[in-house]
């Protein structure tokens, strides 16, 4: 038996891993998590601070669990030293806590590397290399307690919503196996709105007027009409007009400009203004701009990308043998090495030139709460080129890793060096028309657009293109669309455009040869796709990078949303769900207190909040939702009951809140078939004079299992467990 044993989560880590070490080190893989909460039960247990019991995983749930947990367990205690190496994020962090629990008999609260046989260190590691491996032997560490924590609060935050909202959800509509998630409601809250939005859109129309004109060289220029009088004509955010502004909203206007316009004689060049601009390059990629520019650039789903990218790191089959090609692909930080760095810098001026070169490597600051360990993707070896990993690749693999080659690079590059000219054409003083143009001058960091991949949908701008206002932005777009809720289009298509315009100077006569309206209508704002709802939610502060494939699958698979080509439309079940949450859950289902709770689960992370408190202050804000949420529909169902006569017995179907009252039963008979009915009193008794059924007993609590008891509320009376304050399980009163 080997004297170290190494253990990683996945076998194909462990095969690549495995090629770098020798005879003496055995390589293992747990297969992910070996541990879980229990799945049909809440499993955490609140009057001891909401401890969670973690139980290792049923075969019936993930095959062979049990066994290969023995296995572990026996290649452990006979070797010296064991090296823990999941992933270096919170889950991996768990992942190798529930490892020590299991193999070598620590308790949950023992510190790591304590235990004399075998000694337990953490190994992390950001790409499976050679270097990489042996750096990390070189320096083992221990388990973070602190990224536990965090990981430990966030399962125990998902397991007390799901399990309280997803069996309310389900009694409210009727509808068995629904499910409501902290995360995923909210993501689901943002498609159905922007839903609704495109459904309650009304289209304006409006007109826009061209002029084509001819300069002193014969040169055609094309320019659109820019004010007249003193007014802008406005295209866009026609919400927010000043003084001044104005839209030309109908043919009758338009007809009316144009034949104004054609009386004018004297048009001239008034102004021509140029000004130099640098575009700087992207930072590098991380999981979720890695997620957004695959499905616009390849047309990847989110999940497909996570499982490409994760291939690409745990090792692929080269001729040189099996080698990770990219670093660690689920990372929200912007920073790479100050090795990668310096043979990025290399390969750009071996490759490409000094000119290409800035002077110091740019700094890209990271996201606020992004993890300073962790690195960017990027490729473990930059000198290993795209094109050399054709056919030897698949082709989904090779478009990926291009695409994270492409943006690491480009990340070290020069800026581009654009000029941007601007000429106004003006008529008799009153007619002001504008032509823009922009020309690169030095294409910097643009150099590779010539080599990225071709987008596989109808996608459009790619890093370096135009904003929609025309003008090219200071830092090239991390791939997704610019502005996804504006409702408009630009009333200049070739604003903008990377096109020459003809030289003119100041003060030269123009021939205007004819006036061009052209007819819009505003439009809606695009549905979402996968890429554009990562954008929304990592913009909102909502989730993790890790997290984003996992919440749409769950979406999919729940059918509360369905891929209609790229986009992502609600269902009717979908808008349902969401709208019964918002109403009775304002304030969970919130992407602001969501964003709240990832910051305090950030907090947990670094050492600032214990998970504990986090947690408490979490289960009180849902139990005093709950509580309202059980009154308010007891209100509806009080005020359904109230508009039937005193004499009146509604239909059983009436019970429901989301259903019609049925027809009034008068009078004192049963309303029940008569199959259903109570056989009558031996001693010949009227009906209305039976014994009245007995009571129900009292139900037990969902949390704690204990007695129950009625309680009253500002939103009406409830079940509340008896064991409250310690015990703060609720039941709807029926």
């Amino acid at each position: 038996m080997a004297r170290q044993v190494l253990i990683v989560e996945s076998p194909s880590k462990a095969k690549t891993i495995a090629r770098y070490l020798g005879a003496g080190v055995q390589v293992l893989a747990s297969g992910g998590h070996i541990k879980d909460l229990p799945e049909h039960e809440l499993g955490v247990d609140v009057e001891r601070d909401f401890e969670p019991r973690y139980v290792l995983i049923p075969d019936e749930r993930k095959p062979r669990n049990r066994a290969r947990v023995m296995e572990l367990r026996r290649a452990a205690q006979a070797s010296e030293t064991v090296y823990l190496a999941a992933d270096p994020d919170r889950e991996g962090e768990m992942i190798c806590q529930h490892l020590l629990e299991e193999l070598v008999g620590v308790p949950p609260d023992a510190r790591p590397g304590r235990s004399t046989r075998p000694q337990v260190y953490r190994l992390t590691f950001q790409e499976i290399t050679r270097p990489a491996i042996e750096a990390a032997l070189r320096a083992p560490g221990a388990i973070n307690p602190h990224l536990v924590a965090a990981q430990k609060a966030r399962r125990v935050l998902d397991r007390l919503l799901g399990y309280s909202l997803s069996p309310w959800l389900s009694q409210e509509l009727g509808s068995r196996g629904l499910s409501a998630g902290r995360v995923q409601s909210v993501a689901l809250r943002f498609i159905v709105d922007r839903h609704r939005a495109i459904e309650r859109f009304t289209p304006t129309e409006y007109w826009t007027i061209a002029g084509d004109f001819l300069t002193t060289r014969q040169e055609r220029l094309v320019a659109q009409l820019h004010s007249f009088n003193g007014w802008t004509i406005k295209t866009t955010n026609w919400e927010k007009m000043q003084p001044r502004e104005l839209h030309i909203t109908s043919r009758e206007n338009a007809e009316k400009l144009i034949a104004r316009l054609n009386e004018v004689s004297d048009w001239h060049v008034s102004q021509v203004v140029s000004r130099e601009k640098q575009q700087s390059p992207a930072p590098p990629l991380t999981t979720s701009t890695l997620q957004q520019l695959a499905g616009k650039r390849l047309g990847f789903s989110v999940q497909q990308t996570m499982e490409i990218a994760q291939r690409l790191y745990e090792g692929c089959d080269l001729p040189e043998g099996r080698v990770g090609l990219i670093t660690y692909p689920r990372t929200d930080s912007t920073r790479l090495a100050p090795e990668a760095i310096a043979s990025i810098r290399k390969l750009i001026r071996e490759r490409y030139g000094e000119d290409y070169l800035p002077a110091s490597p740019p700094v890209y600051p990271n996201p606020k709460g992004a993890q300073e360990a962790h690195e960017a993707i990027r490729p473990t070896e930059i000198t290993r080129l795209p094109e050399t990993l054709t056919g030897i690749l698949s082709e989904d693999e090779q478009a990926l890793y291009t695409l994270v080659w492409q943006r690491a690079v480009a990340s070290q590059m020069a800026p581009a060096r654009l000029l941007q000219t601007v000429i106004d054409i003006l008529g008799e003083t009153w007619f002001v028309f504008r032509a823009s143009g922009t020309v690169v001058l030095f294409p910097g960091f643009r150099i590779l657009e010539t080599t990225a991949p071709s987008p596989r949908d109808d996608a459009t701008g790619v890093p370096g293109s135009e904003n929609q206002d025309g003008k090219p932005p200071d830092r090239a777009t991390e791939g997704d669309e610019a502005d996804e809720t504006s409702g408009t289009e630009p009333g200049d298509g070739k604003a903008g455009e990377e096109r020459p315009l003809p030289h003119v100077f100041q003060g030269e006569p123009l021939v205007c040869r004819n006036i061009l309206p052209q007819r819009h209508q505003t439009t809606p704002p695009r549905p979402y796709t996968e890429a554009t709802l990562v954008r929304a939610m990592e913009m909102s502060g909502i989730g993790r990078p890790s997290t984003y494939a996992q919440v749409i699958q769950t979406l999919l698979t729940r059918q509360y949303i369905v891929r209609h080509k790229a986009n992502l439309e609600p269902t009717r079940l979908g808008i349902q769900v969401c709208d019964v949450l918002v109403n009775h859950f304002p304030d969970m289902i919130c992407p602001d207190y969501t964003a709240h709770m990832e910051r305090e689960l950030d907090e947990v992370a670094e050492g600032k909040r214990t998970w504990q408190q986090v947690v408490r202050d979490f289960y009180a804000r849902l139990q005093h939702q709950l509580i309202r949420a059980h009154g308010k529909r007891s209100a509806d169902e009080a005020r359904n009951t109230a508009r039937s006569p005193e004499n009146t017995v509604s239909h059983p179907s009436a019970s429901s809140p989301d259903r019609k009252p049925g027809p009034a039963i008068r009078g004192n008979r049963d309303p029940r078939p008569p199959a259903n009915r109570p056989p009558a009193s031996p001693s010949g008794a009227s009906r209305g004079t039976d014994t009245p059924p007995p009571a129900a007993p009292p139900p037990r609590c969902p949390l704690c299992n204990g007695p129950m008891q009625k309680r009253k509320s500002a939103w009406g009376p409830f079940w509340g467990c008896k064991g409250y304050p310690r015990c703060k399980g609720i039941r709807r009163l029926t």
